[in-house]
Formats: C-alpha cells, sequence, structure tokens
C-alpha cells in the first residue's frame, strides 16, 4: 500500500501555472487568432527520450514533438475558441492527455501563458489502475474569468487521481461502471460546456 501511495504522489504530479504575455517568447510567432502558449515538461526519473507529444485539434492532429536526448520540454501556440488534447506517449508507458479549452467569450487579444510538468507511468503499473478511465485526460484546462488567465481544474485532476487508482471500479458491473463514467461524462462536458 506504501509503494501504490508513494507511486500516486510520484507519478500523477501535476504543476501548473499560469500568467499573462510580458513579451512573449522569442522563438514563439503569434498571430491574431492566438490565445494561449502552453510549455509542457515530461519528468522522468529515467530517459524521457522518444517521447512522442501530439497537438490534437477537434478532428485532426495538428503538430508532434518528439523529445530528444536534453530536451524535456515541449511548446505549442493554440488558437482562440477551439478545444485541443495534449497527448504524450512512449513505448513501455502509460500514455497521458491533458484537455485544454481556448473557449473565450471577450474581444481580448493577449497572449496567455500555461505551463505544466507531468510525469509518465510505466504500463506495468496499469494492473493498478482502473481500465475505465486510463485513457480520460489527466487534466481539464480552460480560461477562468475571475482571474483572467487560463487555469486547470482542480477538482477534476483531484478526482482523476482519485478514481484512477480505484482498480474495484474497474472490475465493476455493467451498472456500477456508471459511476465511474461520471469522470468522462464530466471531461465531455467541461468540452461542450467551456465554449
Amino acid at each position: 500500500m506504501k509503494s501504490t501511495l508513494l507511486l500516486l504522489a510520484t507519478t500523477l504530479i501535476f504543476c501548473f501555472s499560469n500568467a499573462k504575455a510580458d513579451g512573449g517568447s522569442k522563438t514563439a510567432v503569434y498571430d491574431k487568432n492566438s490565445c494561449l502558449h502552453v510549455t509542457g515538461i515530461v519528468n522522468s526519473d529515467e530517459d524521457y527520450q522518444d517521447c512522442i507529444v501530439e497537438l490534437i485539434g477537434p478532428d485532426k492532429a495538428i503538430d508532434t514533438v518528439m523529445l530528444s536526448q536534453g530536451n524535456e520540454k515541449f511548446e505549442f501556440i493554440l488558437k482562440k475558441n477551439s478545444d485541443y488534447l495534449i497527448r504524450i506517449s512512449k513505448k513501455g508507458y502509460l500514455n497521458k492527455t491533458v484537455a485544454i479549452s481556448t473557449h473565450i467569450l471577450t474581444l481580448e487579444t493577449e497572449i496567455h501563458f500555461f505551463e505544466f510538468e507531468l510525469s509518465l507511468l510505466k504500463d506495468t503499473e496499469i494492473a493498478k489502475l482502473n481500465k475505465n478511465l486510463a485513457s480520460a485526460p489527466i487534466a481539464l484546462v480552460s480560461y477562468n474569468y475571475q482571474t483572467e488567465s487560463f487555469e486547470h481544474n482542480v477538482q477534476y485532476s483531484d478526482l482523476m487521481k482519485k478514481e484512477l487508482y480505484n482498480v474495484t471500479a474497474s472490475n465493476q458491473t455493467f451498472g456500477e461502471q456508471e459511476k465511474s463514467q461520471t469522470l468522462s461524462t464530466k471531461c465531455h462536458s467541461f468540452l461542450t460546456l467551456s465554449r
């Protein structure tokens, strides 16, 4: 049990931060539809080389980055009023996905920054996971009108951490699985309602 808790603490660490642009990135290219500059870091005790990071739009893959030796960081510039998935994968590890909605109801033209870090979980650990949720996004990110910045949904991430390690849920009957599928429904609702 201790090793499971330690594994939970070390592999599902999500560090999220946000800020408004103060001058932008030197290499970034923004246009009038750009609204969010996303930076991610893949943490790994082992080699993160050969991690594939995909930016997926509503109906197709938009960009793919292969992390190479000495490069654990990736960046994407997202357009306003769209839904995205960022999927991180590596052979021998469980894929992780972050869902991002850039729907903004204002005429704001500022570029926002959002950064996150994550760790990958080895495939050998999948037996300890709720298989119904293994492919669900680990985080949901959207614009917060009160703080005027992009933020991740902390409640969703906390629930995901809890339910992902609820192994008994993956062995439940169909009626009981409906409760576990609430998380997937919440993710879908988030992407639909954030517009």
